[in-house]
């Protein structure tokens, strides 16, 4: 894993774990607990790649992440958003996928700012090694099992 890794959460725990763990994956991190320094980092272009979500788990070792509970993936000018989402490091490639955040529908959208072009559809496949996305025929089942805490097992 390469690059510059923005990690923004309240629980000073979490920040150190996520900073830890992605530093000896070989990332540059810069971490903090204001969603207005986060912005501000964003603003200034100082990550390759936004993730925000309600929780978000990762397998460092694999290189992968699932996050829940209403997604947003920024790549540069393109914004793409969903219920869940499953990044792959190792592939560049991000699925977003529709559902339900607590009683409400998200659909999988992706809004390209630049071009004016917005896809959307039951689930996405979002390259952010390429800067393009696509609308996937099917829905993927999310590894979900593979995230889950010891303590869920």
């Amino acid at each position: 894993m390469d690059g510059t890794i923005l990690v923004a959460d309240d629980d000073r725990t979490i920040r150190t774990v996520l900073t830890q763990a992605l530093t000896r994956a070989g990332c540059k991190v810069h971490a903090t607990s204001s969603l207005m320094t986060l912005m501000r980092w964003v603003e200034e272009g100082k990550g390759d790649l936004v993730i925000r979500a309600r929780e978000i788990r990762s397998l460092t070792d694999e290189k992968r992440l699932l996050a829940t509970g209403g997604v947003t993936l920024v790549d540069g000018d393109i914004t793409t958003t969903g219920a869940s989402l499953l990044y792959n490091d190792n592939t560049g490639e991000a699925t977003i996928v529709a559902g339900r955040v607590g009683n409400q529908n998200v659909p999988a959208r992706s809004v390209n700012a630049k071009e004016r072009a917005t896809l959307s559809g039951n689930s996405l496949l979002h390259n952010v090694n390429r800067s393009q996305v696509r609308v996937l025929a099917q829905a993927p089942r999310l590894p979900v099992n593979d995230f889950r805490k010891l303590s869920e097992q």
